[in-house]
């Protein structure tokens, strides 16, 4: 009788050192699954403002080619470009177009008063 306790104790205490183990092994994965959640969601954050910005290119390259007869582009013409000197070349124009009307308010001359 002895012998038959001393046996379930010592099966008893070997499937609690198995099942402290697979806890150690959990709590491990939850931290790797989680480290991966951040850099998932990191990943995703980045790719969405990729794609607004190549987006916002696309609209402003659409615009430009459906834009005043004077400043339609052809659509050829964009081949000469990488999509990065087409971005900059679209930002410089933008830039451009926010300080000339600065500009002509500038160099309008006061109305007269009467």
């Amino acid at each position: 009788m002895l012998l038959e306790q001393h046996r379930q104790m010592q099966t008893m205490l070997a499937e609690k050192e198995a099942l402290r183990q697979e806890a150690e092994q959990a709590k491990r994965e939850v931290v790797i699954a989680k480290q991966q959640t951040i850099e998932l969601t990191s990943t995703v954050t980045k790719q969405k403002k990729e794609l607004e910005r190549s987006e916002r290119t696309i609209k402003e390259l659409l615009q430009a080619l459906k834009g005043k007869k004077r400043e339609r582009l052809d659509p050829n013409q964009l081949l000469l470009f990488e999509l990065g000197e087409l971005e900059q070349l679209i930002e410089e124009a933008a830039r451009t177009e926010e300080t000339q009307p600065d500009q002509n308010a500038a160099t309008k001359p006061a109305a007269r008063k009467k």
